[in-house]
């Protein structure tokens, strides 16, 4: 746990440019398997309902297009208006706590196991 807190801290403490660089690659990975996923399923649907199709074709659309774009990186849960640098503030200041959380688990466990 200590390790992965050491590296998600390390994360935290990089660059603008490495933190975008991270989300951007995350994003296209959910994206692209999305894009395949949706693909797989549209194949073997042939007899599928039009308007089932129609809106699988809409939704592999969406997330080709979002590969392709170049805007802030928002995850789920962000707000939609949220500048690139708010994005980076808002990555690094959820990288920190995520690191902190891990780091203090296990004397929070080890706590709790001490005084049941």
């Amino acid at each position: 746990l200590k390790t992965l807190a050491d590296y998600i801290r390390g994360l935290a403490d990089s660059t603008d440019k490495n933190i975008l660089n991270r989300l951007r690659e995350y994003l296209t990975k959910i994206q692209s398997d999305m894009v395949v996923t949706l693909q797989q399923q549209m194949a073997k649907s042939a007899d599928a309902p039009v308007y089932w199709q129609a809106d699988v074709r809409e939704l592999i659309e969406v997330n080709a297009k979002a590969m392709l774009k170049n805007d802030a990186p928002r995850l789920a849960g962000w707000n939609k208006d949220l500048s690139l640098d708010a994005c980076m503030d808002k990555a690094r200041k959820e990288l920190s706590e995520t690191a902190q959380a891990m780091e203090i688990w296990p004397d929070i466990w080890e706590f709790c196991q001490t005084n049941k």
